[in-house]
């Protein structure tokens, strides 16, 4: 029995690798969908002076976008901003120590997001509201990706919390 849930967690966090890999690989594809459409708007603008009007809520949009979709990654890597003065003149335990309370506080606060933002997504849904800038669109095309970012965050908080290994640095004391 415990055997089978060993390669049920493995395939599982396979499937959560892959899923947190393809979402930083959309939002790398947004980054770049950006830099055109404002290269694209620059042009029109100043050379044909025949602004677009969807650029800058399309833009604004894709920010939100590759925000969410990249954070899960970044965390995930290490990739994010610490206090490296405090951290690194710290015994390892209590690095350690530091880091699991650190994520398990964050892994509740994206939970409570997760919720919120899915359940305001739904109700956008539900009475059929439209964000309108430049362009109509419904309320919840943009902001699915709210919900579904603080989830993969979550997990991936949860994930530190049960398998957090700091870098070992022989210069500190343990």
């Amino acid at each position: 029995m415990l055997n089978k849930f060993v390669v049920v967690a493995k395939k599982l966090n396979r499937l959560f690798d892959l899923i947190v890999d393809y979402s930083f690989y959309i939002a790398a594809i947004l980054i770049l969908f950006v830099a055109l459409i404002v290269g694209y708007e620059v042009l029109m603008r100043r050379v044909f002076n025949a602004p677009t009007f969807w650029v800058l809520q399309t833009s604004g949009y894709a920010l939100a976008f590759i925000t969410f979709l990249s954070a899960t990654k970044i965390l995930k890597e290490d990739g994010h901003t610490r206090m490296t003065v405090v951290t690194e003149n710290l015994p390892i335990r209590y690095v350690t120590i530091m880091n699991k309370i650190t994520a398990i506080v964050a892994a509740i606060v994206c939970a409570i997001l997760t919720w919120r933002t899915g359940w305001s997504t739904y109700q956008g849904y539900e009475w059929g509201l439209s964000l309108w800038e430049g362009y109509k669109i419904p309320q919840y095309w943009v902001w699915w990706v709210m919900p579904f970012g603080f989830l993969l965050l979550t997990i991936q908080f949860i994930r530190m919390v049960f398998g957090y290994q700091p870098e070992v640095n022989n210069d500190r004391e343990l």
